[in-house]
């Protein structure tokens, strides 16, 4: 097993700390593809605008191995369905992943904390503007 590292790049990056074990390269630009294929399910912003975001694959040394946009991502069927004898990723998005993306989402437009939102999420933003990532940033 080798650790990769999956990096979010675009209007806002979002780096991968932590990494995940896989058993090769293959499995892990597909894992890559699927992560594409789940944020643009789950955000609006990476649909209308894939041509503006990448995700970097990175090896254990952090080089990159893949840049992989999110415009043909769309396009690809990913097809990795096990790994490490449990469900490869399908869509699924780490709670760390979203609340990074969360984070540095609400850094990069502050607009959206003027908006009407309900109090909870509100608050939820601004704590997340708060949280240091593993940078110390």
């Amino acid at each position: 097993m080798s650790r990769y590292f999956f990096n979010l790049l675009g209007e806002h990056a979002v780096h991968d700390f932590d990494g995940m074990d896989l058993p090769d390269e293959s499995t892990a630009r597909l894992h890559a593809v699927e992560l594409a294929q789940a944020l643009m399910r789950r955000t609006r912003l990476f649909r209308e605008k894939p041509a503006r975001w990448s995700m970097q694959l990175m090896d254990d040394d952090r080089r990159e191995i893949a840049l992989i946009p999110f415009s043909e991502a769309a396009t690809l069927g990913a097809g990795c369905r096990n790994v490490n004898g449990r469900a490869c990723f399908t869509g699924r998005l780490d709670w760390k992943v979203q609340l990074q993306l969360g984070k540095e989402m609400a850094k990069a437009d502050r607009d959206i904390l003027g908006l009407e939102m309900p109090p909870q999420f509100l608050d939820l933003l601004r704590r997340l503007e708060q949280v240091p990532n593993a940078n110390g940033k």
